[in-house]
């Protein structure tokens, strides 16, 4: 697992003919930012990303912030719908959307957007998803539901892994989410690394992990087989104490990590060795996934990171928008 992007804006622009924009979608989560300029034909005109989420907001003052990152685009938030997805719409956010209750078809999702207009702006903020169960309780998503409509192949079942801070296993079948486990993982690794004894074990050079170490594939497997996690977490203390050959302690927490999530969702969606699995969302955070259900022999498909553009655009699109 890698570190987080910075606060320096990135913006594309795509060298296209004279083309018409119909509407601005927005991914803003709680770390970093992402937006796109879309034409009706679902082509990304212009794109910029920044490490400002809105926990980096000062104030909550979000109409500012988003005026201030997305000051070059101004004719655009004057004129065109913006969809906006993510942990915007939660309670610490912009404007808190409800939740869509799970099994939730991409119809229910288009029709439960928030609209409001704000400074000039018309903004379309999606909803999240809730399910509940009387085996694991309450689970929510904000932001993975735009991307399963984006990356996803519709009309066919499939197991979507959405790696981050609190990885999702979802569930899908034809244009639906039918069910969803949320996975701490990467919460849980930065906590280990950084504030716990095993913070002593990462000596210089070895605090980011690397897919490719030896280690990380180690843990993969270690993780994936133990019934006992919590006491596999403090074999990476001892085997850094002991100075085991070619050992990198942060890939080695990290597949420990990642193992013991394929486990548990293997074992809540079998069908996941079978047919493989979807891997959406970090650029950063998949290449850990998919060496880890390599490790397991274990199929994946990768949709790259414009699966939440996408998914905004299909969503205007079912509201009758971005024609």
């Amino acid at each position: 697992m890698t570190a987080q992007a910075g606060l320096i804006a990135q913006e594309n622009t795509v060298d296209t003919d004279a083309v018409a924009p119909a509407l601005v979608a927005v991914d803003w989560g709680t770390s970093s930012f992402r937006a796109a300029i879309v034409r009706a034909d679902g082509t990304i005109l212009r794109s910029m990303s920044a490490g400002k989420g809105i926990a980096k907001i000062p104030g909550r003052d979000f109409s500012q912030a988003f005026r201030q990152l997305l000051s070059s685009w101004e004719a655009e938030l004057a004129s065109l719908p913006i969809y906006l997805c993510g942990m915007v719409g939660s309670r610490q956010g912009w404007v808190e959307t409800t939740y869509q209750e799970c099994p939730a078809g991409f119809e229910d999702i288009a029709r439960g957007t928030t609209r409001c207009k704000i400074d000039g702006m018309e903004l379309r903020f999606i909803p999240g998803l809730h399910r509940y169960d009387n085996v694991a309780g309450h689970d929510v998503m904000r932001g993975e539901e735009t991307q399963v409509i984006g990356g996803m192949t519709l009309g066919r079942e499939r197991i979507v892994v959405t790696p981050g801070t609190h990885s999702k296993w979802i569930l899908t079948e034809g244009q639906s989410v039918r069910h969803f486990r949320t996975f701490m993982t990467g919460d849980i690794f930065a906590a280990m690394r950084g504030h716990t004894i095993l913070a002593h074990s990462m000596d210089e050079g070895s605090t980011l992990a690397s897919p490719g170490e030896v280690s990380f594939e180690q843990g993969v497997r270690q993780g994936f087989r133990t019934n006992a996690l919590m006491g596999e977490l403090f074999s990476v203390r001892t085997r850094s104490l002991f100075s085991e050959p070619g050992f990198h302690a942060a890939s080695y927490l990290s597949g420990l990590l990642i193992g013991s999530e394929f486990a548990s969702g293997v074992a809540l969606y079998p069908a996941a060795t079978r047919e493989g699995v979807t891997v959406i969302g970090s650029a950063a955070l998949m290449p850990f996934y998919v060496r880890a259900a390599q490790c397991l022999g274990i199929d994946t498909e990768v949709v790259d990171g414009e699966a939440s553009v996408l998914g905004c655009y299909r969503l205007a699109r079912l509201n009758g928008e971005a024609w």
